[in-house]
């Protein structure tokens, strides 16, 4: 959240220039709205009295969910021809984008599988595993990363499924 709070601090400044060499400020209002309604959507999850605590999995669910309504609201917009719409739509998009962590490749968690398969024991040879292990393998790589994608990580694991 401190980075959403510098980057709106950075929009607000960036407005005030635009404003004072009499520039469009279409585009950084649409960012500063955007971050606006990121921070309100943080503190409604902080107050709502869910029992789920705010850390950087609730954050990232927030940005996808945010993300999603407005890919959503993107293809309606295409049916109904209002391109003015679209380009809000997408701007704001962009603004969330660049508020997501960067989470582990395909790479990084393959060879984090690798790791782990290493150490653990199987009934099958190297670098497999029984379709029994799937849910013990995506646990123990999940563990290893503050935010990952569990399905890209099922995915993965799935690859080393020996029947």
């Amino acid at each position: 959240m401190r980075n959403v709070t510098k980057e709106l601090a950075k929009a607000m400044l960036e407005k005030r220039s635009a404003i004072a060499s009499n520039k469009d400020t279409t585009e950084i209002d649409i960012k500063i709205n955007t971050l606006r309604d990121f921070k309100t959507k943080v503190i409604e999850f902080q107050t709502s009295g869910s029992k789920k605590k705010y850390d950087a999995a609730a954050e990232l669910s927030i940005l996808k969910s945010m993300i999603k309504q407005r890919k959503n609201s993107i293809e309606e917009y295409k049916k109904a021809s209002r391109d003015d719409l679209i380009f809000k739509e997408d701007m704001e998009i962009q603004t969330l984008e660049k508020l997501l962590p960067e989470l582990p490749d395909e790479a990084t968690i393959g060879s984090t599988y690798l790791e782990w398969r290493q150490e653990a024991k199987s009934e099958v040879e190297f670098p497999y595993i029984s379709k029994k292990e799937m849910g013990k393998a995506i646990k123990n790589i999940s563990e290893k990363f503050e935010l990952v994608d569990k399905a890209l990580v099922s995915k993965i694991v799935k690859t080393y499924i020996k029947e």
